[in-house]
């Protein structure tokens, strides 16, 4: 005898159709607890409850117009009584009341057209958690909010940044924001939740949080403008705050009485001298002849400590237009660079010698040059200008370690050779080195106490105060360092 159909049951494919979704929809709703399971009456047979067309059309509402995934949904569902007000702290926590009606998803196959953005990137920006497509029937779906992040990086492609540039500057914000939303969520849930009504919470999750997101965009704003101005400020104090690494002219008490004829040697008399003008005339190069850059260094040094910044540059750019691998052009290029930015005019020009400054530095920090001298001398220009940077552009800690490495070789450095006069070592290890360690100490305590260790400076302001003369312009400044951080 045929059994008889339950009353209310009817079978998946009748369910289907008046409900307006597939058969394996149905299945997967069941197996996600938003439908109860239908009652099998044979092994390929099973009845649903005619109550379900309802919860699908509810479910598909939600999905479609308040953008909520299921487990969400699920929730709402089984809310009974408390549905309405479930609904809307659901919408709250997820920011769904944000999402415009009648949200449609875009499917894999068309996210390409629909954004006008190759897919490759689009697939990049996924992989950095950027945009987060989810897997539907048709495989991954892109929201709306992730077709306007895609959009976003295209019209800044439009505009003229690079990919990597866009990836790498959203990836700082993405990195804090998330963070931030942790922090926000914790302590949201411990100290808010359950405190409140239900309908407080809604409140503060929907319009409190829009005056939340004014105050990012506004304080984004202000920190930009605080930090630009402070960046501007700092750069252009570059050339006075640097000014410390000449440590010309010296007592010179082993130097000859006459400028040798050696024009190398010449260069470097007339420099320990402090006799620029005769530098400048010294050093000129060849006409024609391949440039000697030991003689066009010591020329750029006479203009750049003579304060013809201008005529430093010509030559710079003249013999040195690019980083190269002999690391005292280096050097003395970023220098010349450091000293023009403020010398430079508007926005553009001192932004630019900055980035060709930094250019030349960073070739020093990979430099394996030999020549000691040389090296010690580009490492200590390298590592100073690096701690008197502002702090944004993020290079105070290199700028430690490369004079805390510097440091510890030239105290333990005696120079020696028979290519070169007596009179050239006595002067490098007796006065010149000294006058660098000195210095060393001075932007070490200056990169210690931006980098918040104060003891680490305490013990290079003593290091100063007990090796230069009470009344030097050094000990000074380190006495004044000194009794500024013990307060």
């Amino acid at each position: 005898m045929k059994k008889k159909k339950e009353p209310n049951l009817i079978r998946i494919g009748q369910m289907a159709k008046r409900a307006g979704v597939s058969a394996p929809t149905i299945k997967h709703y069941v197996n996600e607890g938003l439908l109860p399971k239908p009652v099998k009456t044979s092994k390929n047979m099973a009845y649903y409850d005619e109550s379900c067309i309802e919860r699908i059309k509810t479910i598909k509402k939600l999905q479609k117009e308040k953008f909520l995934p299921l487990e969400v949904i699920k929730r709402i569902i089984d809310s009974g009584d408390h549905q309405e007000e479930d609904l809307e702290m659901g919408k709250a926590i997820l920011k769904a009341h944000k999402a415009p009606d009648n949200l449609e998803m875009v499917r894999e196959s068309n996210i390409e057209k629909h954004t006008g953005f190759p897919i490759d990137r689009i697939n990049l920006l996924e992989a950095e958690g950027l945009i987060h497509p989810q897997i539907g029937r048709y495989g991954k779906e892109y929201s709306e909010t992730d077709c306007r992040i895609i959009e976003i990086m295209r019209k800044r492609d439009q505009a003229g940044a690079r990919f990597d540039h866009s990836v790498q500057t959203i990836r700082i914000y993405r990195d804090a924001i998330n963070e931030a939303v942790k922090k926000d969520i914790s302590y949201f849930t411990r100290e808010i939740i359950g405190d409140v009504s239900a309908q407080t919470a809604i409140k503060l999750m929907t319009e409190a949080d829009e005056m939340l997101n004014e105050f990012m965009v506004l304080f984004r704003y202000k920190r930009l403008n605080t930090l630009g101005e402070g960046i501007i400020r700092e750069t252009n104090g570059l050339p006075k705050a640097l000014s410390i690494l000449n440590f010309f002219p010296i007592v010179g008490k082993e130097l000859p009485k006459t400028p040798p004829r050696n024009l190398q040697l010449r260069c470097f008399y007339y420099l320990c001298r402090g006799d620029y003008n005769n530098l400048r005339k010294s050093a000129k190069p060849e006409k024609g002849g391949k440039a000697d850059y030991d003689i066009v260094n010591f020329g750029i040094l006479a203009d750049i400590l003579g304060g013809r910044v201008k005529e430093a540059m010509n030559r710079v750019e003249t013999y040195m237009s690019k980083p190269s691998a002999y690391v005292l052009n280096n050097a003395i290029a970023a220098l010349t660079y450091c000293f023009s930015v403020h010398d430079a005019r508007g926005f553009s020009a001192p932004m630019f010698n900055a980035k060709k400054m930094l250019h030349y530095l960073k070739r020093i920090e990979k430099s394996s040059e030999r020549h000691v001298f040389s090296m010690d001398f580009a490492s200590f220009i390298c590592g100073a200008i690096y701690i008197m940077l502002p702090e944004p552009i993020g290079l105070h800690k290199a700028g430690v370690e490369i004079l805390n490495r510097l440091n510890w070789s030239t105290t333990r450095r005696k120079l020696e050779g028979t290519q070169y006069p007596d009179w050239l070592f006595k002067t490098i290890d007796y006065e010149i080195i000294p006058a660098i360690d000195l210095r060393i100490h001075r932007f070490l305590a200056e990169g210690y106490r931006k980098l918040g260790e104060r003891d680490q400076a305490l013990f290079h302001l003593n290091e100063i105060l007990a090796a230069s003369d009470p009344d030097d312009e050094l000990s000074e400044w380190a006495g004044m360092q000194r009794v500024l951080i013990t307060e």
